[in-house]
């Protein structure tokens, strides 16, 4: 007996799939566990293809021995997203007897600054090229807008030299922002917008500055603050509202949104007291180290995968149900790399790989199996209203078709009871013997966390315990690929979901 009925047409195309969720912030380049590849490289595997960073961020002598960053990010065949900051030398001396500590005054110079961003993307374009330069984004300033930052005068002045000095170096350039941090500063975004369509610009003095895509950070809280646990819809929320700003100026109809700081929740290894995981009350985690807090599990296991897929599922239910919704990039934020010294596996951070080991977190294998969709979303109904499970249904050019199948529950801590889904595939393009593929994310599939918690939640696993863990570590089938006899174009099965779990079914021409 099913508790809901998935239904899909295969021979029903809504529209194209673009992996607008692959997106990282921090590139990080030194070496994963994968062997002796960067991390950078090792994520362009499961499909991510941009990367946030503040490439050139120290005095233009320094450039050339920054170059290594970007180098990376394009070896790995991937683009940057530049975060163009305020050199040190071009802000004021802030002292208590004259200037106000609570408020960032910008440049003292704005030519300076402008000058400083024509020669940083001069630079760019002499080391890699003017064709490819014009591909990345550049972003002026990273979170301008908050309780102790800029004011949004000075930042409209800032804007319009950066983009001033861009464009100098490079007419093609792209130029953006404002990277607002929270949906409180949204009315912040609305009247940056307002100023780059309609106002005088302050670097030209002509009306209107260059703007070509608008930059967004979000998060969906901390569990133990706003709300017990993190919820996509807080993001799919930020994303709708700032979605609607960008639609009330016509000029900006066709500009990109990135999302190029988004994360499940706020703060690298914060606590809900503002300390740091492992420490209560000034002492030390358990056995000396940076013992993980129970509300941070939810970064190490199943949930940040769900969440991750979920996400991604109710932006594509967004664009189909309103014209105006945009998501262009999702870049996730981790904060922590490796430390194979004095590091300590899943410890609540947010990471791509363990600390210690470099063990790959479920989150990865989300993103894996996201890039194993196709690129033609077809139709996906349900017989639930609630969306307690969704999906997106996607074929390719050869006629294979995916599902991917999500429940996520809210909750880490939710009894692990599952949901039974009917799951009908009509009008496939395959008939004959079809290859029929189901990988699995959940608590007991492509889950090193609980692989380790199943050691013991060993401080640093020894040379066993790390392979018995290893061998959860990667995206795993549910059960073992079989061979089944389509006759009428229709596949049917019932599929079990537990809490916080992401299936896909993979329909597939069997191989002759």
């Amino acid at each position: 007996m099913s508790d809901m009925r998935i239904s899909v047409d295969a021979g029903k195309v809504v529209g194209p799939l673009e992996p607008f969720w692959a997106g990282q912030c921090n590139p990080m380049i030194e070496t994963s566990a994968d062997g002796d590849r960067p991390l950078v490289t090792y994520m362009a595997d499961v499909g991510i293809r941009y990367w946030r960073a503040d490439i050139w961020g120290g005095r233009p002598e320094s450039w050339p021995e920054q170059d290594r960053t970007a180098e990376a990010i394009l070896a790995a065949g991937d683009k940057p997203i530049v975060i163009v900051s305020v050199p040190g030398e071009l802000l004021p001396v802030r002292k208590r007897d004259h200037l106000p500590r609570d408020r960032n005054p910008g440049p003292v110079d704005m030519v300076k600054w402008q000058d400083h961003v024509c020669e940083m993307v001069t630079y760019a374009v002499e080391r890699f090229g003017p064709d490819e330069i014009a591909t990345w984004y550049w972003e002026c300033i990273n979170e301008p807008a908050g309780p102790k930052a800029i004011d949004l005068d000075i930042y409209c002045r800032i804007y319009d030299h950066f983009a001033a000095g861009a464009r100098r170096a490079l007419p093609m350039v792209k130029v953006g922002g404002p990277n607002i941090s929270t949906r409180a500063w949204l009315p912040f975004l609305h009247s940056f917008l307002t100023h780059c369509q309609e106002e005088v610009n302050y670097a030209t003095g002509e009306v209107g500055t260059p703007l070509d895509f608008v930059a967004l950070h979000s998060y969906a809280g901390h569990p133990g603050r706003e709300w017990p646990w993190p919820q996509p819809e807080v993001i799919v929320g930020h994303i709708q509202e700032t979605s609607k700003y960008i639609s009330l100026q016509p000029g900006l109809k066709d500009c990109p949104l990135l999302v190029d700081e988004w994360g499940i929740s706020w703060g690298g290894w914060l606590n809900v007291d503002g300390g740091v995981a492992g420490y209560e009350g000034g002492k030390l985690g358990y056995e000396g180290g940076m013992g993980p807090l129970p509300w941070l599990v939810h970064r190490d296991n199943e949930y940040s995968a769900a969440f991750l897929c979920k996400l991604v599922s109710e932006i594509c239910f967004l664009k189909d149900h309103y014209g105006y919704i945009k998501a262009d990039v999702l870049a996730w934020c981790p904060a922590g790399g490796r430390d194979t010294v004095n590091g300590r596996d899943f410890d609540g951070g947010r990471c791509l790989v363990s600390s210690y080991s470099g063990f790959r977190q479920p989150l990865v294998n989300g993103y894996e199996l996201l890039n194993m969709l196709g690129d033609q979303r077809v139709s996906l109904t349900s017989s639930e209203t609630e969306r307690t499970i969704s999906g997106i249904a996607t074929r390719s050019q050869d006629g294979s078709v995916q599902v991917m199948l999500v429940r996520f529950s809210g909750d880490p801590y939710e009894e692990r009871n599952e949901m039974t889904v009917e799951l009908t595939v009509e009008n496939l393009s395959l008939d004959g013997d079809v290859t029929v593929e189901h990988y699995r994310i959940d608590h007991a599939h492509s889950n090193a966390h609980a692989a380790w918690v199943a050691q013991g939640s060993p401080y640093q696993p020894t040379p066993d315990q790390a392979a018995a863990i290893r061998a959860k570590e990667s995206l795993e089938l549910l059960e073992p690929a079989a061979t089944e006899r389509i006759d009428d174009k229709t596949f049917t099965r019932q599929i079990p979901l537990p809490p916080c779990s992401v299936s896909l079914i993979v329909l597939k021409r069997r191989a002759s």
